[in-house]
């Protein structure tokens, strides 16, 4: 396989994230009895003792951000071959660290019977750095390639959808979707969609932009 086709597999990999994210969610939300979208995290199909949890820890969690972190690997020659300096670097080192982290929820499954066990608590702290480096490196490269006419989608549509995702992940999408009031599993599902939108903005944008030649 020669070095373009493995780059352009690498740019597909931002939107592939999402695509197996939405199908793992749909069939093992579809087949884990009692399982309800509208009132239970996405974490709870991984949870010990429920049922193909380990599935979903791999479809669900880590064949996801392994796809994210492959995606900001990809991004990285292409972006410097385009001169836009330390900000996109640090923009994809963080999207890097995020899909590692999103791995991390299927490696370190929380416990229901011990909430504060050490999985637990991992599995937390990897939810919340894989937000934390998401966010950043949205608005880092927004910020890099404001000057590449070949990347401004992911200029103006980039910046608005991690703003948005901060907005949800500070619960004030209820004051504009009154479907998510009480509903904590919908208003989880919000965030996650605003997180792989960005990575399937960026993938196509990549992709068009021509991210694979040279």
């Amino acid at each position: 396989m020669n070095g373009s086709r493995l780059a352009r597999m690498g740019m597909h990999a931002g939107w592939v994230a999402g695509m197996v994210f939405a199908v793992a969610l749909l069939w093992l939300g579809a087949v884990v009895p009692g399982y309800e979208h509208a009132h239970m995290p996405v974490s709870f199909l991984g949870m010990r003792g429920v049922a193909l949890a380990p599935c979903w820890n791999v479809a669900g969690f880590i064949v996801p951000g392994l796809l994210v972190a492959w995606f900001a690997l990809s991004l990285q020659p292409p972006l410097g071959r385009d001169g836009t300096g330390a900000q996109a670097r640090i923009g994809t080192w963080l999207l890097l660290i995020s899909g590692l982290a999103f791995a991390g929820n299927g490696v370190f499954a929380y416990d229901l019977a011990e909430p504060d066990g050490m999985a637990s608590k991992l599995h937390v702290a990897m939810l919340t750095i894989a937000l934390l480096g998401f966010l950043p490196s949205a608005l880092l490269l927004a910020l890099a390639l404001r000057r590449r006419p070949a990347w401004r989608a992911l200029v103006a549509g980039g910046a608005l959808l991690a703003l948005a995702t901060l907005a949800s992940v500070m619960q004030r999408m209820g004051d504009w979707l009154p479907l998510l009031h009480d509903n904590p599993g919908y208003a989880q599902r919000v965030t996650l969609a605003l997180y792989f939108l960005w990575l399937a903005l960026a993938s196509r944008v990549a992709l068009r932009s021509g991210a694979t030649r040279g």
